[in-house]
């Protein structure tokens, strides 16, 4: 079976740069006016907000873009096209992830008078878990403003890259300090 690579166009958006996701949303196409995407100028319904790195103005542009400016992010790091495609099917995963670590942050932080001011990961404990089997929990924990943490943990595969669960959380996450251990 031959797997198909997506093709990096550069479009409005210059590719030479690294954006970080701010947002996503949804827009009904028939119940509103939407809006077209600032990189490809395709009306858009599913919206994502980016953000150059060393930027302040932001863009909306529709999902396709995004998977092909996150990719790109990706490959400025020097990835090779084996890594480029792990990457592309993994990128799903890692989004949904990271949108749920979100989310709980928010809630937390709404029921809470203690905010979620960072985030640590235990990368040690994830390779240990990779020894055991087809997947591995990636434990991280909650820090307070107080100091207190608490634990949770994400069922990924162990043939992921976590690096790249890792910059794309933040890249979704670009509010929240992220700490490695």
């Amino acid at each position: 079976m031959k797997t198909e690579i997506k093709r990096i166009i550069e479009r409005n958006l210059p590719l030479n740069v690294k954006y970080n996701l701010i947002d996503k949303s949804y827009t009904s196409l028939i119940d509103s006016i939407g809006c077209t995407c600032h990189n490809c100028g395709k009306l858009i319904s599913n919206i994502a907000t980016v953000r150059p790195e060393n930027g302040k103005e932001s863009y909306l542009i529709g999902f396709d873009c995004l998977e092909t400016i996150l990719i790109n992010n990706n490959l400025l790091d020097g990835k090779s096209i084996e890594e480029f495609n792990k990457f592309k099917s993994n990128l799903p995963t890692f989004i949904k992830h990271s949108k749920q670590i979100k989310d709980n942050i928010s809630e937390m932080n709404s029921k809470n008078l203690n905010k979620v001011v960072s985030i640590q990961f235990d990368l040690e404990d994830f390779k240990q878990w990779a020894k055991y089997g087809k997947s591995s929990y990636l434990t991280y924990y909650y820090i307070l403003e107080t100091g207190k943490k608490f634990n949770d943990n994400l069922r990924l595969k162990n043939k992921i890259n976590i690096e790249d669960f890792i910059n794309t959380f933040k890249s979704i996450n670009n509010k929240i300090n992220v700490q490695l251990n």
